[in-house]
């Protein structure tokens, strides 16, 4: 998802932690913003790794240090939790709408983008940055 980056224009913000990452797509975002290092946290393992793919074209002078992280999220460590995947009728390798899966069922008007429920093992953000030491600093 686009985000409008004008409002974070001259605030110096250079350290970005950007949970839900899904293909990096906010790059040119945070290029414009003179952003210094981002650290992409995506759940989805097929999106992660779209990610990791994509992630150079996004910036291919390599600007931003950029640190990516497949993780899930959430309040307690080390737990298999069901993430519920929903994408697109557009979606594809690289392409489409793959960015609406989330640990929350979807509402009854969005089952249809419904594809399946995979196990995932959660994580907190402060046990990621010591695990990976993915210090922000």
């Amino acid at each position: 998802m686009a985000f409008e980056h004008e409002w974070f224009l001259g605030k110096n913000i250079k350290n970005v932690l950007h949970v839900g990452a899904d293909r990096a797509g906010e790059m040119p975002g945070y290029l414009a913003m003179g952003v210094d290092k981002v650290l992409w946290i995506e759940a989805n393992p097929e999106v992660y790794n779209e990610m990791r793919r994509m992630l150079p074209a996004h910036d291919p002078t390599g600007t931003i240090t950029s640190i990516m992280a497949q993780a899930l999220i959430c309040d307690r460590d080390d737990e298999e939790l069901p993430f519920n995947l929903y994408y697109g009728f557009d979606a594809g390798d690289c392409v489409g709408n793959k960015g609406m899966s989330s640990m929350l069922k979807a509402s009854p008007q969005g089952q249809q983008y419904y594809r399946g429920t995979i196990m995932l093992k959660s994580i907190t953000l402060d046990t990621l940055c010591e695990r990976y030491n993915l210090g922000m600093d």
